[in-house]
Parts: C-alpha cells; structure tokens; sequence
C-alpha cells in the first residue's frame, strides 16, 4: 500500500464593513475550500485511493486594537491523506 498527502490551500474573503484596524474582518472562503476539497477527493477516487483523514491547519497571529493586542486563528487550508487501495 502507497500512502499519500495534499495540502489544499484556504484563501481569505474581505470584508470591507469590518472594523480592527481599519483593515476589514477576514474570512476564510469556505465554499472555495469545500470545492478545492472535492476535487482532490474525486482525483484520489480515479486513482483509487482511499482517504483516511482530512486535517485542517490552524495557524495564528495577532492583531492591535489600540493599545491592546490579541489574538487571531484562521484555517490555513487542509491535509488530506489517502492510501493506494
């Protein structure tokens, strides 16, 4: 058995009514994912794989409202491992 990963990258949309910093609230563009997501999972199927796990990638950082810092996450995008059936 031949066991295999792809990382499916998220992208952010923008909001311009958000308001820390002035930059606008980030959201991570869920149905792009979900459709990056699929075509990975219909790819793997032809090639006859199957997938054992899907993992989202969390990273962080921080942002400054005013003299008070905090904390950020957002779904850097997905690991999906699959394995030759």
């Amino acid at each position: 058995m031949s066991n295999m990963s792809v990382f499916i990258q998220a992208y952010f949309l923008e909001d311009k009514s958000g308001f820390f910093s002035g930059e606008g609230k980030k959201t991570i563009d869920g149905e792009r994912l979900n459709t990056d997501l699929q075509m990975i999972l219909d790819a793997l199927s032809k090639e006859n794989h199957l997938v054992v796990s899907v993992t989202p990638i969390t990273s962080s950082g921080y942002q400054t409202m005013g003299n008070h810092p905090y904390g950020v996450s957002y779904t850097e995008g997905l690991i999906v491992v699959a394995r030759k059936a």
